[in-house]
């Protein structure tokens, strides 16, 4: 059971998001403000495409993206600047063992999918390198980016395929991922790259045409409070996902609108209740192409982790159905933080949990409840 000690504890918390009430919204300082009629444009590079990952370091005032064969660096006071830039191209022996498993010349180049900040400065770049992950570090000096060849195994860090979703976040020295980890991309899961090594297990009820967003390190509920928000003695992190669709899990994951969650960004105070999640929503139908951002607080999040029940699947006529779990539900509480009651019974961390808390998070990872800011 060691594997679901503190990951798979995280993975069973998912939530139902709601749209705010119209006119509410959070009071929040931006730490950058830049009027419209003065955006500046960077202009994309002839044959470079795919600009989709970022990362910012505002230690350095660099904004970082990575592209199909490239990385950038362009100043962070004015984007249209770019500083520096690195190519990491296939060679045309990997392009060629790529098309003879029957990808296309598209599919077979390497598309950047992760760009993490390392504790030294260095930067982890990791690419699908024409369906075969492949990582390397990388640094910025003197206005120059620089690719220090040390090529390694990439796979679990990043998909194979170029057009599927993954997410990755620093915490400390361990890399946390969650993509596909096989050719065919038929297994999603979330991953600690560390030592010992931790990874869910591939199960339907966890993961079902998961959709990765974004990951960032869970907030400490500190002694004696109750959320499902990472551990002191154990940080972990946790992964907003969303299936494909409203189908992926029946009345689960369904927005009050229909929508489709894009992006999140947690706005972190030093209060870890003051914490709030923004989410961008897009329809799910063609016919708006409005988008909307939604704001989540971390204290009514939590509120729903402690008070509100589990859902747990039932099959009907072959389909899978969640209905509210009536039933006693073991001690400590799923989802909840170490407290006073659990020292006295012996359990002074996470890895103390018993086989029944783990065994009953892993049969039921979702939650009754909603979260309406």
């Amino acid at each position: 059971m060691a594997p679901l000690t503190s990951l798979g504890v995280f993975l069973g918390l998912f939530l139902v998001l709601i749209p705010p009430a119209q006119g509410e919204v959070f009071a929040s300082t931006p730490r950058k403000t830049i009027q419209y009629h003065n955006a500046k444009i960077f202009r994309v590079e002839n044959g470079i495409s795919n600009y989709s990952t970022l990362m910012l370091r505002e230690d350095i005032g660099i904004l970082f993206i990575g592209a199909r064969d490239a990385v950038y660096a362009l100043d962070l006071e004015d984007i249209s600047s770019k500083k520096a830039g690195v190519y990491w191209q296939v060679s045309e022996e990997q392009e060629t063992s790529c098309k003879s498993k029957g990808k296309n010349s598209m599919e077979c180049q390497n598309y950047i999918k992760t760009l993490e900040t390392l504790d030294d400065g260095r930067m982890l770049v990791c690419g699908t390198n024409a369906y075969n992950p492949t990582c390397d570090y990388m640094t910025y000096a003197n206005g120059t980016l620089t690719l220090e060849g040390e090529k390694e195994d990439g796979r679990g860090k990043v998909p194979f395929d170029p057009f599927q979703r993954s997410t990755s976040v620093m915490v400390g020295t361990e890399l946390y991922s969650a993509t596909e980890v096989n050719f065919l991309g038929t297994e999603q899961v979330f991953q600690r790259h560390s030592f010992p090594a931790m990874r869910t297990e591939h199960r339907q009820s966890w993961l079902n045409k998961p959709f990765f967003v974004q990951p960032d390190q869970g907030v400490s509920c500190g002694a004696g409070l109750q959320g499902g928000y990472g551990r002191p003695e154990n940080p972990a992190a946790e992964v907003d996902v969303l299936p494909e669709g409203p189908s992926g899990l029946p009345g689960a994951l369904e927005p009050s609108l229909p929508a489709i969650i894009q992006d999140v960004f947690l706005l972190k105070d030093q209060d870890w209740r003051k914490s709030v999640f923004y989410a961008v929503f897009s329809p799910q139908t063609t016919t708006s192409d409005l988008s909307t951002v939604c704001a989540f607080s971390v204290a009514d999040i939590g509120k729903v982790f402690a008070e509100h029940r589990y859902l747990t699947p039932v099959t009907i006529e072959s389909e899978t159905r969640w209905v509210t779990h009536t039933e006693q539900e073991p001690v400590p509480r799923p989802g909840a933080c170490i407290n006073n009651a659990a020292r006295d019974l012996g359990m002074e961390h996470s890895l103390d949990l018993p086989d029944k808390t783990l065994q009953f998070v892993r049969d039921r990872p979702l939650m009754e409840g909603q979260c309406l800011r």
